[in-house]
């Protein structure tokens, strides 16, 4: 007896039909049906007449998302019925509880199925109630026939029946094979390319942009066909491992790419970004590679039987991570086991150096290292502009972070390079400066002095054997200028350069203003300077003056802070130095500490001017065609470093009736004057005969002088390749 549906929590959702022999078969005589009988209140018989070889399936639900089903298939005395489960639009997975019983008739053309089920399993997750008008009557449905329609694909099963549903290739399988190839492509393959471009091969050409275009490659990959598979479940998350960890990626991997651009941008300055963006890149390219190896059980795991299980997962983890500790230890290696540039190189003297210059070579210098630039020009990640305005320069002090090249514009900050970037320097360099020392030497702190104020010191640093280069004393004036690379081992990223300033040791400005002192009270007497302190042989120590900074884990700071005794390892003397000529006009601009790169050349023309050098020490510059003329600029006269000498130089010149020393002090509490574009111009254009400038003060003077000197330059009221940034 048929009985009355009620509120049967049963919707009816798919019917799917299709013959397993063929595509192209004519479905007119094939007559289905599909019949729902209670059985009681809470139990329903479902009746299916069903042509051999084709199967029925209906859903109870209202989408194809956790939706219990039955499906019965047509073979005559082999007819099976299955309790399914469907998880998502791919083939439904035979329920682990089945919650049916059935019997079959069966002849020559049809099978005639009979399955009980509860109305009620305790499997769907999307019950609800269906109200009905009507509670009685019967409810059949039959489909006469089925017209195949062309461009559609539905999926069957043919062959033996066993005991889960078994077919050809479904359009499921398909995606997560091309999904999992794709996203291994983008991760396995330019996961590693970015890992090469970044620290192991940045030396190559294009580096920067072949890391940029994979990065974004990858992104592209990622979200297409994350959001694809999210698609497929309805935009549900699914709660398995490799869902989860594939979300991670997907969100974290925009990350990455935004803070790759805000770094090559130069946004955000007061964040790390660069360390972010390192950071991060790294921790992603471990992350995908799990998300790799879980994608492979998982698709094994809905796709594959137990023996046909794909290896490819830890195959590739194995592979990857293989490599990169492979290429790790080479990379230390070769940081560990750098040959020293002296025994590497061939010794360039300044004169061929210069000379390379003007014939157009794309040449920086390094401490020692004279680096060609010309193909790494566009590949440098601080962009062109870095390298390219400093051809024919020392760079020292941007590669160790000290300055930054751009001030004005907001994009740049100071950065300490890696030692990937030493790497990349050892592939572009071509020769060694002469008269440089790269042997590292260890020294520790042994003695103070106050300088200018609390926050400017002369330290000695002292070693435990004589150095050769190491000296406080040098005859030959194109020392002048040059300057030791210092830092502690326990801050590896403090590397900061200070000049050499001898005649600031303790001792030896004692004897430069006694000399003076006595001068100026008996301008005839004959005078004698100490020999001691103007002995050029290789010494164990050398002084140095440095500036507080107080910039926390700063050089200056802990030099400043840590007791005598503390290890410190020095480099020098190292640089171009100030390549004075031996006549013309020679102009030096100088803020602050920038005073001490001049102070020694002061300190020679104290002893020439005062008949004090040996002939050789006097011939090395013209007695009536060389002219220095200092600019000087303190905040105030207590933190004026060395203007008792230069001052002192000045009444010597004066009363000897020379001409080869001029003197201009600005300090800022009593003059309000800006060395600006128009004072340096007109400084220019009142000193003719000029053959060297230079300037040596903060960052945006610098950029202000260095852009104001160029016009000069090209407008051809300065000598060519004759300025130099300090």
């Amino acid at each position: 007896m048929i009985k009355s549906l009620r509120t049967c929590a049963v919707t009816l959702l798919l019917f799917f039909t299709q013959q397993l022999y063929g595509a192209d078969y004519s479905y007119t005589r094939d007559v289905f049906s599909f019949d729902v009988i209670m059985q009681s209140n809470d139990t329903a018989i479902f009746v299916f007449t069903v042509p051999n070889k084709m199967y029925f399936c209906i859903g109870f639900g209202n989408s194809m998302s956790s939706v219990d089903m039955l499906l019965v298939q047509a073979n005559g005395v082999s007819s099976l019925a299955y309790d399914l489960w469907s998880v998502n639009h791919n083939t439904p997975k035979t329920d682990s509880i089945q919650n049916i019983d059935y019997q079959f008739e069966a002849n020559t053309t049809h099978v005639k199925f009979y399955v009980t089920r509860k109305i009620a399993t305790g499997d769907t997750s999307q019950d609800y109630k269906i109200d009905l008008h009507q509670s009685y009557g019967t409810f059949s449905m039959k489909l006469p026939f089925a017209k195949l329609i062309q461009n559609i694909t539905i999926n069957g099963t043919k062959g033996n029946i066993t005991e889960s549903i078994v077919g050809a290739e479904d359009e499921a399988k398909k995606f997560f094979q091309i999904h999992g190839w794709i996203l291994w492509g983008a991760w396995g393959i330019f996961g590693f390319i970015q890992l090469l471009t970044t620290r192991y091969f940045k030396q190559i050409r294009w580096s920067i942009w072949i890391h940029i275009i994979s990065g974004w490659l990858i992104l592209l990959a990622t979200f297409i066909m994350s959001l694809l598979a999210i698609a497929r479940e309805e935009w549900e998350v699914k709660h398995d491992f490799h869902t989860i960890l594939g979300t991670i990626v997907l969100a974290y991997v925009g990350f990455v790419n935004i803070s790759g651009f805000i770094t090559k941008q130069k946004w955000l300055k007061k964040l790390p970004m660069r360390d972010i963006h390192k950071f991060s890149g790294f921790l992603i390219i471990i992350i995908s590679q799990v998300a790799i190896i879980s994608g492979v059980f998982s698709y094994s795991e809905q796709f594959l039987e137990e023996d046909e299980r794909s290896p490819l997962g830890i195959v590739q983890i194995v592979i990857f991570f293989f490599f990169w500790i492979a290429l790790e230890i080479r990379y230390q290696f070769m940081i560990r086991s750098k040959v020293s540039s002296s025994d590497r190189y061939r010794l360039v003297t300044m004169k061929e150096f210069n000379r390379l210059i003007q014939e157009g070579r794309k040449l920086v210098i390094l401490d020692d290292l004279i680096i060609d630039v010309a193909k790494y020009i566009f590949d440098h990640p601080g962009g062109p502009q870095v390298l390219d305005g400093n051809i024919g320069r020392d760079i020292s002090k941007f590669f160790y972070g000290g300055y930054q090249y751009e001030n004005f514009s907001g994009k740049q900050d100071n950065h300490a390079h890696s030692d990937s970037a030493n790497l990349v320097v050892a592939s572009l360099t071509i020769g060694r400066l002469e008269k440089n020392y790269s042997k590292e030497y260890q020294t520790q702190l042994i003695q103070d002095q106050i300088t200018a104020g609390e926050q400017t010191r002369t330290f000695v640093f002292q070693g435990n054997t004589i150095r050769q280069g190491l000296q406080t004393f040098y005859k030959d004036i194109q020392m002048i200028g040059k300057h030791f690379l210092v830092y502690n081992t326990r801050n590896l990223k403090a590397k900061r350069h200070y000049t050499i300033c001898n005649c600031l040791l303790p001792e030896a400005y004692s004897e430069y203003l006694r000399v003076i002192e006595e001068f100026t009270e008996e301008p005839s007497k004959s005078l004698l300077f100490n020999e001691k302190l103007i002995n050029e042989v290789a010494k164990n120590r050398i002084p140095l003056t440095i500036k507080n900074y107080k910039q926390p884990r700063g050089l200056s700071q802990m030099i400043h802070t840590e007791k005598a005794g503390e290890k410190y390892m020095i480099k020098g003397p190292l640089g171009k130095g100030l390549e004075i000529h031996f006549s013309g006009v020679h102009l030096a601009f100088t803020a602050g500490t920038g005073c001490l790169v001049f102070l020694d050349l002061v300190a020679h023309l104290i002893r020439k001017n005062l008949d004090l050098l040996d002939k050789e020490e006097n011939e090395m510059l013209s007695n009536t065609n060389f002219k220095f003329i200092f600019y000087l600029s303190f905040p105030n006269r207590q933190q004026a470093i060395g203007l008792a000498l230069c001052e002192g130089l000045e009444k010597i010149t004066k009363a000897k009736g020379k001409n080869n020393f001029e003197l201009r002090v600005r300090l800022s509490n009593e003059s309000k004057e800006q060395w600006n574009e128009t004072f340096i111009t007109q400084q220019i254009q009142n000193n003719p005969g000029i053959k060297r400038v230079w300037v040596c003060g903060p960052p945006k003077m610098n950029e202000t002088f260095d852009k104001t000197l160029q016009k000069e330059e090209k407008g051809g009221r300065l000598p060519k390749a004759s300025f130099e940034i300090m």
